[in-house]
């Protein structure tokens, strides 16, 4: 479909079958962004668009099968590292004083958005700016 991400394939590519992996049981993820449910909806979303083109008529199974996971392996790739990236604070987040503090304040922070709806819908363009930062 002409979509292309700003990583290199961190796994080589397999031969499609008729069998394919969704969500966790492709790519895990540690909770750090909260990404493993969101990826797990976009791999999908991204496959059930291809199969929809083989009920079409546009593209074989094998051929669908074969565009997801070629972009699925970029994508989680991306949202691995990433997650991985955000867990490894030295330890920062479970010290006895800063942990709890970092906690209060983000949590204060994210009600506080919650109670602003011209905040709420600045973070979620944010957040959408930053998915579609991973689109070329």
């Amino acid at each position: 479909m002409g979509l292309s991400i700003r990583t290199a394939d961190p796994v080589p590519p397999w031969t499609p079958s008729t069998v394919t992996l969704i969500g966790d049981a492709i790519h895990t993820m540690t909770p750090g962004r909260g990404a493993g449910a969101n990826t797990a909806l976009r791999d999908a979303r991204e496959l059930r668009d291809r199969l929809v083109r083989v009920r079409d008529g546009e593209l074989s199974l094998l051929a669908a099968v074969g565009e997801y996971e070629d972009l699925m392996r970029r994508y989680a790739s991306l949202a691995v590292r990433e997650s991985l990236e955000f867990m490894n604070d030295g330890g920062t987040a479970r010290r006895p004083v800063v942990g709890p503090l970092s906690v209060f304040a983000q949590r204060t922070g994210m009600r506080l958005v919650d109670r602003i709806p011209a905040a709420k819908r600045r973070m979620a363009r944010g957040f959408q700016k930053v998915r579609d930062s991973e689109l070329v």
